[in-house]
């Protein structure tokens, strides 16, 4: 189901009971509106369960995009460009609570536009190798992001990062 949007109004209409004569007809009316405004709480997360890592090894990330809102978002962007130093990148993406849009399987970085209705999770599994030449920190950042005209009361959540360090 969708979420409610465009005006909500509410009238209240008194009159004045039989044997009483009201003076003025114009204020016996009141009507309240109020734009409704699609709300959602897009959330990521990723993570390869380890936190340091082994050059020329496979690596797993899991990427877990979730609508924690009541509404249904139509035109999210969801956005992982892996690190230089994970290449041969192939992922695969599932769905629960109806969501649509997402790439089921690709490869290299996922630039997705989705639509998520209210409690809907998408899942990416991204598998790659670590350069035999990594050094230092290797850093994943997804980001998560919603539509225009949609309010996300929470952007604390929308940006998540994994970082290992060499062993």
């Amino acid at each position: 189901p969708s979420a409610p949007s465009g005006t909500l109004s509410d009238t209240a209409t008194v009159t004045a009971p039989n044997g009483v004569t009201d003076p003025v007809l114009t204020n016996n009316s009141a009507t309240d509106s109020d734009t409704l405004v699609l709300s959602a709480d897009l959330k990521v997360t990723v993570t390869d369960g380890q936190t340091r890592y082994t050059p020329g090894a496979s690596d797993t990330y899991t990427i877990v995009v979730t609508n924690n809102g009541l509404g249904r978002v139509t035109g999210a962007g969801v956005s992982d460009s892996f690190p230089a130093f994970f290449g041969g990148v192939t992922f695969t993406a599932t769905q629960t609570g109806g969501a649509s849009g997402f790439t089921a399987s690709g490869s290299g970085n996922i630039h997705d536009t989705v639509t998520m209705p209210g409690g809907s999770v998408i899942t990416y599994i991204a598998t790659g190798t670590i350069s035999l030449s990594a050094t230092g920190t290797i850093s994943d950042t997804v980001t998560v992001t919603a539509p225009n005209g949609v309010t996300d009361p929470n952007l604390t959540n929308n940006s998540a990062t994994d970082s290992d360090t060499h062993r």
